[in-house]
C-alpha cells in the first residue's frame, strides 16, 4: 500500500530547496510524517545542488506538533519508539549540513515549536499565528534536546520562562524575546525566508559544512548524552493519570 505524501519537496531557486509539511488541517505529526520529514532533511542535506533549505507548512499552520489523538493508544514501548523518532527529527534538522530556515506561515506549537527552534532562522507571520512550548499546560514534559536548543537560542533565564510557563507568543512578541528572527506580514514570509536562505549561497559549501559541524558538535554531544533519560521521564509523565486525563481531551481543529 502506497503511503500518503505528507511532506513535499521542491527547488525554490538554484541552491535553495523547500520542504513543506502538508498534513491538513493542522500539519500534526504522526509516524509517517516524521519519517518523511527525516528522509527529506537527509536527502536535501546531502545533495550538493542545495546550499540551504526552507522548511514551512501548508495552510494556516506550520505545525500543531505531535498528533496526540493518533498516538493515545500506543503502548509504552511503541510510544517510546515514536518519541525517539521525533527527537531524531529535530536533531537531524539541527545537525543538517545545510542551514535550515523555518518559514512559520502559521501556528508552531509544542512539537511544531521544537522543530522551529532546531532551525537556523525563524521567519514568522504576524496576525493570528502563535509559537510556544505548550506541553506544561497539559501535563507533558520537555525533551532534553529541546531544552538545550532553546537555551542555545534564548539564554538560560528566558529559555526557562518559555519552557516552564508554556505561553504562546504572537510574532512581534516572539521577536522581542528572540524566539524568532523576523516578524512580517503573512504574505511576506516566503520572501524573507528566501532572502535568508540566499545569504548562504555566497559561502563555500565545504567550509560552511565544516564550520557547522565544528560549532554544533558540543551541543549535539549534550543532546546525545541526555536525550534518552529525558524521553523516558516524558513517557512516565505521559502515562500518569493526571496527564492522560488532559491529553485525552485534545481535539485537533482547523483554527
Amino acid at each position: 500500500m502506497t503511503k500518503q505524501t505528507l511532506v513535499a519537496t521542491r527547488t525554490l531557486e538554484p541552491g535553495i530547496a523547500q520542504i513543506t509539511i502538508q498534513r491538513p488541517p493542522v500539519n500534526a505529526l504522526n509516524a509517517d510524517a516524521i519519517w518523511q520529514l527525516r528522509s527529506a532533511i537527509g536527502t536535501l542535506g546531502d545533495d550538493a545542488e542545495n546550499q540551504s533549505i526552507v522548511l514551512t507548512g501548508q495552510g494556516s499552520f506550520f505545525s500543531f506538533g505531535l498528533d496526540v489523538p493518533e498516538i493515545l493508544d500506543l503502548t509504552r514501548e511503541q510510544f517510546s519508539s515514536f518519541l525517539r523518532e521525533f527527537a531524531g527529527l529535530y536533531r537531524d534538522i539541527f545537525a543538517c549540513p545545510k542551514p535550515v530556515i523555518a518559514a512559520l506561515n502559521g501556528h508552531a506549537t509544542a512539537g511544531g515549536c521544537m522543530i522551529a527552534i532546531a532551525c537556523d532562522h525563524r521567519v514568522m507571520a504576524q496576525g493570528r499565528a502563535k509559537i510556544g512550548l505548550t506541553g506544561v499546560r497539559f501535563g507533558a514534559g520537555l525533551f532534553a534536546g529541546s531544552s538545550i536548543l532553546l537555551r542555545h537560542i534564548l539564554g538560560g533565564q528566558q529559555a526557562d520562562r518559555v519552557a516552564q510557563l508554556g505561553d504562546v507568543y504572537a510574532a512581534n512578541a516572539a521577536l522581542e524575546i528572540g524566539l524568532v528572527d523576523v516578524a512580517c506580514a503573512a504574505e511576506d514570509v516566503p520572501r524573507h525566508a528566501s532572502d535568508l536562505a540566499r545569504k548562504y549561497l555566497a559561502c563555500d559549501p565545504a567550509a560552511l559544512t565544516l564550520i557547522r559541524q565544528t560549532t554544533r558538535a558540543p551541543l549535539l554531544a549534550q543532546i546525545d548524552a541526555t536525550e534518552e533519560e529525558s524521553l523516558q521521564a516524558f513517557v512516565e509523565l505521559w502515562y500518569s493519570p493526571s496527564t492522560r486525563a488532559q491529553v485525552e481531551k485534545i481535539i485537533i481543529r482547523n483554527s
